[in-house]
């Protein structure tokens, strides 16, 4: 099969709108389980839960996806669904 550019980045454009979709799905979910945690006067932040997260994206993307840039991105998905909280 040959290499078509345009093709290509018609795939990145589906992929990336699916990307921002799961994005807005999980920050909803997130916003869900801090009213839950405020109403329940529990932490917002579980840092070991955090951890446990970027271990589990992290063994899934070995050799693929960087550790520093895995760190970067869910260190930035966690601080928006924090920043957004009161949303």
């Amino acid at each position: 099969m040959k290499f078509s550019l345009d093709s290509s980045r018609k795939n990145l454009d589906v992929i990336d709108s699916q990307i921002a979709e799961l994005l807005k799905r999980r920050i909803q979910i997130a916003r869900e389980i801090v009213r839950y945690k405020l109403e329940h006067g529990c932490a917002i932040t579980d840092l070991n839960r955090e951890q446990a997260i970027i271990d589990r994206v992290l063994s899934n993307t070995e050799n693929v996806i960087s550790r520093d840039a895995i760190y970067k991105i869910y260190n930035l998905i966690f601080k928006e669904a924090k920043d957004k909280r009161e949303a």
